[in-house]
């Protein structure tokens, strides 16, 4: 948002500056020629009044008119803006440089009004894409109701009420204790601060004292001023020890103040967990009660959530082809009607023109994998979006090509300019990109149906079976691959490991299905987070949800977010059937080779216990719940980061569980 508006300050200021000049000259020769009836002359001077109405229309249209630079702007502010496109091209008869002048305002409010379309087309974008992970996240829990039908009479949600009770006792215990030493240090503080004032006020009286004194003395003969200044200089001994007093006071109140503020601190995220954690637990009545209750009713909401999806994507498609496509093309024609009266604009009106084309492209990828999600690789619409997107795909390299070349021919042997930046940029990204890894689902969607999903058994240490469709072929060159990721994206390294997970058991299953789509929700805020505090910041952030939000949940999520404090993978084992890696802190990452795949082994490598796994199973479709509230969170504490609302990574967490909190009001049902 920050590079729409000041794209436009820059191209209203450009505007503004040669309009100046052109007034200001032509305000010198219509006073040189006044009084001569020259026509020229007289044209001149009413096409300057002309262009400075027009000029002066835009600058009030853009002051007064908020929503112009809204994502949703009026039809009405769109129709003022283009009409006055318009005045400014019509303009004619007069000088060479007005009419110069009147193309580059024309240019520029032609640059404005693409500004406007690149801002609606990417609002609409991103509505279109939390509401597709509302129809994903609706296509996902019916697709899990009729399993939670059949597991409703076996379901035990007992160890899980346990550990959040146990959670919520140890806060509500340690918020107390807080709240003891809280009250502990306000009497002292209360005391210092009645001291401290007894003192200034006593200093104030010895200061005022040696003033009289000091001008007695001064007043007096030799003889009699020596008592005065030894008198004085007594007051001024009691003086500086008064005045050592108040400032040890001082440092011992401050140290009590720290303290209270720090205890109080803590106190305060005691009882967040406090508060969350007994959340947790209506959560869990709520959702226990419902299974239980709703058994009956659960394949009627299996088929009203389903068409709710259908009708949400059915929406979003048509606002793509009808409302989204005239915006694109809106912004195409606007940015091409700036054309060859650019001029200083040229490298702006290129960078918005690749701007709005991988707009568009993440926009048709995001669709692309919402209909191989829900239709199937099959659908013949999943073969439009792929014929969309190779098409733009290639009309962006083309175009990036162009402007790269153009550029290293202009800035050879020179400092490389913020186009260039844009550029390489761009094309680093596209470095690899296909339409199939733009379509690629980042997360399962269908969850296998009751019948389908066999209860965990024990199967000894390893957790590893009949491997299903996770896996890699070749584990040094996927290490090889994830190692190199890293160091660039480490949450996408992340992304990696969980498209390696077992998944060969239905506890594993779920496993990877919460960790991806916990991922998918919760990576607005950790892209905000490495932006503004950098990847390290992220290991804190891990920390937090492994401990402070229960199993699943915390521990996908933690997984996800812990990736920025993961280091290199190593060899240490590989015995063709099992193979061992390790980071640099000696933490162990075990792949097993199951019907010629290699899998990750959540089990061998200590991250979930087989009982954990098989509860996984039981509490996934909770989780997959809270996914939606979990992505409002996120987007909306990782706005509060770029805006630097948030001003440290150690507020991230309390701010994002506060607004999960807030997601889920004050019941468990109906989000």
């Amino acid at each position: 948002m920050a590079y729409f508006f000041q794209s436009l300050r820059t191209s209203s200021a450009r505007a503004r500056a040669s309009l100046l000049a052109l007034g200001a000259s032509g305000a010198l020769a219509a006073a040189v020629l006044s009084g001569c009836a020259d026509p020229a002359v007289e044209r001149q001077v009413k096409f300057d009044a002309q262009l400075a109405e027009v000029s002066d229309a835009y600058a009030k249209l853009l002051g007064e008119t908020p929503d112009l630079l809204a994502g949703a702007p009026s039809e009405e502010s769109l129709a003022s803006l283009r009409g006055l496109i318009g005045r400014a091209k019509g303009l004619s008869g007069g000088s060479g440089a007005q009419e110069t002048a009147a193309r580059d305002l024309a240019a520029s409010m032609a640059h404005t009004a693409a500004l406007i379309g690149l801002m609606r087309a990417n609002t609409m974008e991103a509505d279109h894409e939390t509401r597709r992970g509302i129809a994903l996240s609706a296509s996902a829990l019916a697709a899990e109701l009729e399993a939670i039908a059949a597991a409703a009479g076996s379901m035990d949600l007992s160890a899980d009420r346990s550990a959040a009770q146990d959670a919520r006792d140890a806060a509500s215990r340690s918020a107390r204790a807080l709240q003891e030493s809280v009250q502990a240090v306000e009497a002292p503080i209360g005391q210092l601060s009645t001291r401290m004032s007894e003192s200034a006020a006593r200093l104030n009286e010895l200061n005022q004292e040696t003033a009289v004194l000091v001008r007695k003395a001064r007043e007096s003969n030799p003889r009699t001023a020596l008592a005065f200044v030894e008198e004085a200089a007594a007051v001024q001994e009691s003086a500086r020890s008064t005045r050592t007093e108040l400032e040890t006071d001082g440092i011992a109140s401050s140290d009590l103040k720290l303290e209270k503020t720090l205890t109080e601190g803590k106190r305060a995220a005691e009882q967040a967990m406090q508060a969350a954690a007994s959340r947790a637990l209506e959560l869990l009545s709520s959702f226990e009660a419902d299974v239980q209750s709703q058994t009956a009713k659960t394949a009627e909401l299996a088929r009203e959530l389903r068409g709710q999806a259908k009708s949400i994507m059915q929406a979003i498609a048509d606002e793509r082809a009808g409302t989204l496509r005239a915006v694109y093309d809106q912004l195409a024609e606007d940015l091409g009607s700036v054309g060859a009266s650019a001029g200083s604009l040229a490298d702006a009106v290129t960078t918005d023109e690749i701007r709005a084309a991988m707009s568009e492209l993440a926009g048709l990828g995001a669709e692309g994998r919402m209909l191989l999600a829900t239709a199937g690789a099959d659908s013949a619409a999943v073969g439009e979006i792929k014929a969309k997107a190779e098409s733009l795909l290639t009309s962006i390299r083309e175009k990036v090509t162009a402007a790269s070349d153009r550029l290293g021919s202009a800035e050879e042997g020179a400092t490389p300019s913020a186009m260039s930046g844009f550029v390489n940029g761009v094309k680093s990204r596209l470095e690899g990109l296909t339409v199939d890894s733009l379509l690629t689902p980042p997360a399962v969607v269908e969850a296998p149906r009751a019948a389908q999903r066999p209860r965990a058994g024990s199967s000894g240490r390893s957790l590893a079976g009949s491997a299903g469709q996770s896996g890699v072929d070749d584990i040094d060159a996927f290490i090889t691959r994830y190692n190199a990721v890293l160091t660039t994206d480490p949450v996408g390294a992340g992304a990696l490991m969980m498209d390696a997970m077992d998944e060969s058991k239905p506890g594993m299953r779920s496993m990877k299905r919460v960790s991806q789509m916990s991922a998918e929700a919760m990576r607005p805020m950790i892209d905000a987070m490495i932006e503004r505090f950098g990847v390290e910041s992220l290991a804190g952030l891990a920390e937090g949800m492994s401990g402070g939000m229960g199993g699943g949940m915390g521990g996908a999520m933690g997984g996800m977010a812990g990736a920025g404090a993961a280091t290199p993978l190593t060899k240490k084992s590989d015995d063709g059937t099992r193979a061992v890696f390790a980071s640099a802190s000696g933490q162990e990452t075990v792949f097993n080779k199951v019907g010629g795949k290699w899998v990750l082994d959540l089990g061998e490598a200590g991250a979930m216990s087989e009982e954990q796994l098989a509860a996984m199973e039981q509490m996934a479709p909770m989780i997959e719940m809270a996914v939606g509230p979990m992505k409002t969170a996120a987007a909306t504490v990782a706005a509060k980061i770029r805006s630097g609302e948030i001003a440290s990574a150690d507020q991230v967490m309390a701010a994002f569980q506060q607004e999960i909190m807030a997601s889920f009001g004050g019941g468990g049902r109906g989000r």
